[in-house]
């Protein structure tokens, strides 16, 4: 796993992505919801971002197992229950 979380790390770094859609095409596995991105890494584990696209600006929200990861954020103008 620590390979693979190198991997991702440099991939980040070099990351241009201007829109959902180059993330999507980067990362087919990936769930895009907007400025947020979750990757999967394995079978357990998940990277979420946050991601500026004007500003090809990419943070790293969360890195662990996926039934670690806190709830997906919701949209603008959602309403909590």
């Amino acid at each position: 796993m620590s390979s693979a979380a190198a991997a991702l790390c440099a991939e980040l770094e070099e990351a241009c992505w201007n829109s959902p859609a180059s993330i999507a095409r980067a990362y087919p596995r990936a769930t895009v919801n907007g400025q947020s991105v979750r990757i999967p890494i394995g079978a357990i584990h998940c990277v979420d971002l946050l991601v500026q696209y004007e500003m090809e600006m990419v943070v790293v929200v969360f890195a662990d197992v996926t039934a670690k990861a806190p709830g997906r954020r919701r949209a603008k103008g959602g309403q909590s229950a």
